[in-house]
């Protein structure tokens, strides 16, 4: 496939230029918008891969004008960004972008976004074929409900890569979890991590709405949740090279502030945010409109953590905070999204918030793994159905 690169510093045009033709593309590289647009008029790429700030012509006025152009052919166009807040991305959409590649980028992320540009463009001239082919109608529809499929299970493939991948190990914890998508995507998302040698972080997080929106809200805001400085969840120290983390209902204050709810979307998204302190052995976290997480101590009663809260994006000034308590050698935590206790049997009797309680009271003796999967099992034999009406996610931590 022929490919043009638009980006006005020479070393990543070279760079992108060796790993696309290692790929078998032909590549033509311009350093600027107008040029790139030039080029579009004189030749038939349909794919274009455009850097975001560039002289004389910058990306999404690159994406703009070849919108509004008679090219005669659909030209597919992926925006290479620094940039991953929701209201920049939303803007590159708006411009004509069909997909984004964050820098610095990840080279097999880059070819799997370039295959599906591929399999659009396909999609695009089989849609032409069948215009001039009335008789094929159903043979292509079927072939393009089928393409969307494989999108759809590679779009589900790419969020699973961003979970706990199924050996992760956390020096001190047992660690297991339920995740259950709705569809093939899900809203739901979480992680869990080392912030330094003394605390790990975790949360879990569920965007409100099901499929592929509320999945790419959740996509973004687990790439903002990473424990890098500079980041919501640990920042310098003017002047010193030390850092400082931040305290659970900061992160999810900042988090407010930087995802209100857009009118047109109205997307807002429920989480939990938390973090043990291991030589302490203290456990902090906060919640904005989740459901309690579940504190279940080794030689203790089980009970709910939090207070509760409005969901982030709902108002600009969110009330949150930062509930402590102690968390021991045997002790577990359990954060789960609403479609646990909301998942509605045949008769329509929701699977609550009381029988998972009485679940987890039940099985306290037993291996987490173990617990996890029986618990999972009792939740398919009470919905009786392969699929759930909502996302199921379920993060369980337990101290060594």
């Amino acid at each position: 496939m022929r490919i043009l690169i638009a980006d006005d510093d020479q070393d990543i045009r070279m760079l992108l230029g060796r790993m696309l033709e290692g790929w078998d593309h032909e590549v033509l590289s311009v350093s600027n918008g107008q040029e790139a647009l030039s080029a579009l008029e004189n030749d038939s790429i349909s794919l274009v891969i455009s850097d975001w700030m560039m002289p004389e012509m910058d990306g999404p006025e690159l994406c703009r004008r070849i919108r509004a152009a008679n090219l005669g052919r659909y030209v597919y166009i992926i925006l290479l960004t620094a940039r991953d807040a929701k209201n920049d991305l939303i803007h590159g959409m708006e411009a004509g972008a069909d997909d984004f590649v964050t820098k610095p980028f990840n080279k097999g992320e880059l070819n799997m976004r370039i295959r599906a540009g591929e399999r659009i463009l396909m999609l695009e001239k089989d849609l032409e074929d069948r215009n001039n082919k009335l008789t094929d109608t159903n043979a292509q529809l079927s072939k393009a409900y089928d393409q969307i499929n494989k999108d759809l299970e590679a779009g589900a493939e790419m969020q699973r890569s961003l979970l706990p991948r199924a050996d992760f190990k956390l020096p001190g914890f047992n660690i297991s979890w339920i995740f259950c998508p709705s569809r093939f995507v899900a809203g739901d998302i979480f992680n869990l991590f080392q912030l330094d040698e003394h605390h790990i972080g975790f949360y879990l997080l569920d965007v409100a709405g099901h499929g592929v929106p509320s999945a790419m809200l959740s996509v973004t805001l687990s790439r903002f949740l990473t424990p890098i400085l500079d980041s919501p969840l640990k920042y310098r120290l003017p002047n010193s090279p030390g850092y400082l983390i931040s305290e659970p209902k900061v992160v999810l204050s900042e988090l407010n502030e930087r995802f209100q709810v857009d009118e047109d979307t109205m997307q807002y998204f429920t989480m939990v945010y938390g973090m043990i302190n291991i030589n302490e052995q203290k456990l902090s976290l906060a919640h904005a409109g989740h459901p309690p997480p579940i504190h279940l101590p080794r030689d203790g009663d089980i009970k709910l953590l939090g207070s509760g809260s409005l969901p982030i994006g709902i108002l600009p000034a969110g009330d949150y905070e930062t509930e402590l308590s102690t968390f021991e050698s045997g002790d577990r935590i359990f954060l789960y999204s609403d479609g646990i206790p909301e998942c509605f049997n045949a008769a329509e009797e929701p699977y609550s918030e009381e029988r998972l309680l009485d679940r987890l009271r039940q099985w306290r003796d037993m291996p987490l793994q173990e617990l996890l999967k029986k618990l999972e099992d009792d939740l398919r034999t009470w919905r009786n159905d392969e699929d759930f009406s909502d996302d199921l996610t379920l993060l369980a931590i337990e101290m060594d």
